[in-house]
């Protein structure tokens, strides 16, 4: 049986701000409402002021001012409720990644199976 894709709106922050876009355009193709950020900090805070909502945010984790890890530590004391999916090129097994996140990728991302773990975490 087929699961059904709950539409969720999803934040993706990557200083490679055009791996960012890429992601989020696919992402709205499939359904989703999406937006790019390529600095964490002018992410956080669009989600600490509540100036965009977000279901799910994927982050990754090497980036300048604040890593994925600070950021998603950060937004979830901002929102809670908020998911977080953590990016890299180093692996997961040199991140702990585990207590924050619910899913980890590495670079380079499948957009197809991220697409899949977002409608699975929103189901």
């Amino acid at each position: 049986m087929l699961s059904q894709k709950k539409e969720g709106s999803v934040i993706i922050v990557d200083d490679e701000i055009v791996s960012a876009e890429a992601l989020s355009e696919y992402l709205e193709i499939k359904g989703f409402q999406a937006m790019a950020f390529a600095d964490p900090r002018e992410a956080l805070t669009a989600i600490a002021q509540g100036a965009v909502r977000a279901d799910i945010l994927v982050s990754d984790y090497s980036m300048p001012g604040m890593n994925g890890l600070e950021l998603i530590s950060e937004a979830k004391k901002a929102c809670p409720e908020i998911l977080a999916i953590l990016m890299s090129g180093f692996g997961d097994n040199s991140i702990n990644w585990k207590l924050l996140c619910e899913g980890f990728f590495a670079k380079p991302v499948h957009f197809s199976k991220m697409a899949e773990k977002l409608n699975e975490l929103l189901a």
